[in-house]
């Protein structure tokens, strides 16, 4: 494993593990406002093994990632930091995968997705403000959650959906607090191209969480969209 820094929006240093081989397809982990990236570490241990490259961030004032001077508890500046990320992480997009990162991960990839990431995986990510949170997960501040709840959530979530230009893997959990899903089914129906699974027997609230049933769905879809072997396309002879 080694760290490494990227360019934010603004010049905010980003700081992140990386993990795997270099020649490896990426996957890109962003943790939830008060969480580090630590919090995805036991998937990304997972993916390692399964083939992958693993880029788990720190967003900006979390973990190892600096905040700007002047600090804006927004998901505007994180939208654009995502964005500056993918633009530096090499010729092969990644998959991206978050939860409520993937408020970030969606709004970035309705712009010119298809030239950043080559998928998106969005794991029980609330579609309706959910103001409540039960604190589980590894290093998680409740208190940083403000900077994830901008005014209506749900409709910049639905007017992104339509424009989600990549695969997209929805998995909900059936433990997940009810209260935070109402507006999913109209999300998840917006996607252009959008698979979606639900673990009912399943708490997928954290990464720390997740199953061996997630790790088999998400790796099936990562082989299928972005396969360890990139496909050779050869002219045909007549």
């Amino acid at each position: 494993m080694s760290v490494v820094d990227y360019k934010g929006f603004g010049g905010v240093r980003l700081s992140a593990d990386q993990l795997g081989d270099d020649n490896d397809p990426a996957v890109l982990l962003i943790p939830d406002a008060g969480q580090s990236r630590e919090a995805w570490r036991d998937v990304a241990e997972a993916l390692v093994l399964s083939g992958r490259r693993v880029v788990s961030l720190d967003l900006r004032g979390h973990g190892q990632s600096e905040w700007p001077r002047e600090r804006r508890d927004e998901l505007a500046p994180h939208i654009e930091d995502l964005r500056a990320v993918l633009a530096q992480m090499g010729s092969r997009p990644p998959v991206v995968a978050g939860r409520r990162g993937g408020w970030v991960a969606a709004q970035a990839l309705a712009v010119d997705g298809a030239h950043l990431a080559g998928g998106l995986v969005l794991v029980d990510m609330p579609v309706d403000e959910c103001p409540s949170i039960d604190g589980e997960g590894r290093d998680f501040d409740p208190s940083a959650l403000g900077a994830f709840v901008p005014g209506d959530i749900k409709a910049q979530l639905l007017e992104a959906a339509p424009r989600v230009a990549v695969p997209t893997l929805v998995v909900h959990g059936g433990l997940g607090p009810a209260a935070c899903t109402a507006g999913s089914a109209a999300f998840d129906a917006a996607l252009p191209v959008g698979e979606r699974v639900d673990n009912d027997d399943a708490d997928m609230a954290f990464a720390a969480g997740h199953t061996e049933a997630f790790l088999g769905q998400l790796l099936e879809f990562l082989e299928g969209g972005s396969p360890r072997e990139a496909t050779l396309f050869q002219a045909g002879s007549d």
